[in-house]
């Protein structure tokens, strides 16, 4: 303060709280840190597909510093195909006020190939009017080839389920999930007859079913896997000699699933007695029987001989 001559007589303060406002800078200053330092792509754009904004991500995805992308348009950073067919179909969705996600492989300068999670959100003004849109760009680049690796596998091992001549299943707490055609074909059920159905369905009797289940664990637990002969009964009601092996999908978890494999040895347990009967026959035929070779050689001799 001044008097009438021009000489300081006193002085006037006055004291403004701006607490809020370096609050705020404060919240903007860590938001910007977060999106510049975030190694998800994040850009703004306006709706003439123009950059208004974009992380190091973003730009380092094209080799180019944030003046050069600001400013610059889709169609001159992807290409007028790529955004015609790609980006522009979804962009227009987000526009319209709908969150929209996809999935893609881009081509970036900097990085070469990449399978991206893409994700728009729309961008409003003050009056909530929509006057762009957000970009946010994932890679899961590896995690798409695994899940291709992982699908090349699974067909492979579908195909190989599909066609094996042994009967494959899946149990899981002996209700059946899961069977190759070769196990409909042994018991005459259809595949939907069998799936969702307690494995006791495939025995003649409940006491065969019990012991086939403890003899399978208890190998399981001591060895890994489990083998045991058994019968089992066809729709049509005749029975079946099975050779079943069977090891879990987790071995330290057989509540995700036990694979089986059955082997039908109906005809070679048949032969095996019929061959056996012979056997007997000609051992105890009270005729001289013996078998040589093509020179002559005494190969068998029945006791009769002896």
């Amino acid at each position: 303060m001044r008097d009438t001559n021009g000489k300081i007589i006193g002085i006037v303060g006055f004291a403004e709280d701006i607490t809020e406002r370096k609050q705020a800078e404060n919240v903007l200053h860590q938001y910007k840190h977060i999106v510049s330092s975030s190694t998800d792509m994040l850009a703004l754009l306006d709706k003439q597909y123009t950059y208004l904004a974009a992380n190091k991500a973003y730009c380092d995805a094209f080799n180019l510093i944030s003046e050069e992308l600001i400013g610059n348009t889709v169609t001159n950073v992807f290409g007028e195909e790529f955004f015609n067919t790609v980006i522009k179909p979804n962009a227009n969705r987000c526009m319209r006020g709908e969150e929209v996600n996809y999935r893609n492989w881009f081509d970036f300068p900097a990085y070469k190939r990449r399978y991206m999670d893409i994700t728009y959100y729309p961008y409003y003004n003050e009056d909530y009017k929509i006057m762009g849109f957000v970009v946010n760009g994932r890679n899961i680049t590896v995690r798409r080839q695994a899940e291709e690796a992982l699908l090349k596998s699974e067909e492979k091992m579908s195909s190989i389920f599909r066609v094996a001549p042994t009967g494959i299943g899946v149990v899981k707490d002996r209700v059946i999930i899961e069977v190759n055609p070769r196990i409909c074909e042994i018991t005459g059920y259809s595949k939907n007859e069998l799936l969702g159905k307690n494995a006791r369905v495939l025995y003649p009797t409940k006491e065969e079913y019990e012991n086939v289940g403890t003899e399978i664990y208890r190998q399981i637990a001591e060895s890994g896997t489990g083998t045991v002969e058994t019968r089992w009964l066809k729709k049509n009601g005749s029975i079946l000699n099975i050779l079943l092996s069977s090891t879990p999908i987790n071995i330290d978890n057989y509540s995700t699933g036990i694979t089986f494999t059955a082997l039908d040895i109906t005809e070679r347990k048949q032969a095996k007695k019929e061959l056996t009967k012979l056997s007997t026959a000609v051992k105890q035929s009270p005729s001289v029987i013996l078998i040589t070779n093509t020179k002559g050689d005494l190969e068998y001799v029945n006791p009769k001989l002896q």
